[in-house]
């Protein structure tokens, strides 16, 4: 047995909150944070996971930025990220992993202003 991870999602609406959680168990926890400095192009960040065992996936950047996946110039996933908006995804949800093809790097394009933050976190079963 792996590790336990919640992702949490709400909305509010009209000052109606509503949330549900999704849990997983397995696998192992990988986790990329790191400052980027301005105005970079493809800045590399090393990773390697098969898309398949994503069980989980949370992705925060704290200045807008694009995530590339596997090459910098022609990735196989790209991933606009908004200034402090989270992307959530669980398996088993119906709804597609952002990360479709298994990942050899990640590359990040920031824009000016400053360095940005940016977390990965994610839940990968290592079982085949």
């Amino acid at each position: 047995m792996g590790i336990q991870a919640t992702l949490t999602t709400a909305i509010a609406v009209d000052g109606v909150v509503r949330t549900g959680n999704v849990v997983r168990s397995e696998g192992h926890r990988q986790v990329w944070r790191e400052q980027i400095p301005a105005d970079q192009t493809n800045y590399p960040l090393a990773a390697t996971f098969a898309a398949a065992d994503i069980e989980m996936l949370w992705i925060k950047s704290s200045r807008y930025c694009n995530l590339k996946t596997n090459n910098g110039t022609t990735p196989d996933d790209e991933l606009e990220l908004n200034e402090g908006e989270p992307i959530g995804w669980a398996s088993g949800q119906g709804v597609v992993c952002p990360i479709t093809t298994d990942v050899t790097g990640f590359f990040v394009d920031t824009g000016s202003g400053g360095t940005t933050l940016l977390e990965i976190e994610a839940i990968i079963d290592p079982s085949p």
